[in-house]
């Protein structure tokens, strides 16, 4: 993934469960053959939080018995969490982007 591709997937991430997962998903490994060991580092922790809140609200939606429309729950439980988490992430990917 380049660096335009990151930030347009970025952007849309929080609009609803969909958009996140398949953030949280195409971002896993977006800068794995980086050769910057501290800065993969704190890319990778910052991952692990949009995994998490990408795992609860998932299991939560799930739960729910998968409806089409979610954004209601979404909204109210999931989306400023998931919002704080992108920021983490995209200023993680700075320090691998500029390489």
């Amino acid at each position: 993934m380049n660096r335009r591709e990151f930030e347009a997937l970025s952007l849309e991430a929080t609009k609803d469960v969909f958009a996140f997962a398949k953030f949280a998903q195409q971002s896993e490994d977006a800068f794995l053959s980086s050769t910057n060991a501290g800065a993969l580092r704190r890319y990778q922790n910052a991952w692990l939080e949009v995994e998490i809140i990408n795992a609860v609200a998932l299991e939560a939606w799930e739960a729910d018995g998968r409806p089409v429309s979610w954004d209601d729950r979404w909204r109210e439980f999931y989306q400023a969490s998931a919002t704080e988490a992108v920021k983490v992430l995209r200023s993680a990917a700075v320090g691998l982007m500029a390489q």
